[in-house]
């Protein structure tokens, strides 16, 4: 019994395997360094700068947002029928959700 030519085959299905996977990957990355740039008008030239960088809007667009969602629901609390001056967020669950175990642990 040759088992040899199954191994052989087994490879050569994991080097193509891994050369679609690195293949997407790296169009994956083109995309995200395009749309960095879009926003930013900043090129980042190594995949650790994208990263890098798309960490940074992440985290700067969290922070408008929850900032935003405060002033929202600021505005709302006079007029929220419920008598609840925290209501859930229906578009981004997990800020409501997080302010919530964040001031539980606090």
């Amino acid at each position: 019994m040759d088992h040899g030519g199954n191994h052989t085959f087994s490879k050569s299905r994991k080097k193509l395997s891994q050369r679609l996977y690195r293949s997407t990957e790296a169009e994956d990355f083109e995309q995200l360094r395009q749309i960095i740039q879009e926003i930013t008008k900043e090129s980042p030239l190594t995949r650790h700068d994208v990263l890098i960088k798309a960490i940074g809007i992440i985290r700067h667009l969290d922070r408008e947002y929850r900032s935003l969602l405060t002033e929202h629901v600021a505005a709302l609390a006079p007029t929220c029928p419920s008598g609840s001056s925290t209501p859930q967020s229906t578009f981004y669950p997990y800020v409501a959700d997080n302010q919530a175990s964040t001031a539980i642990s606090s």
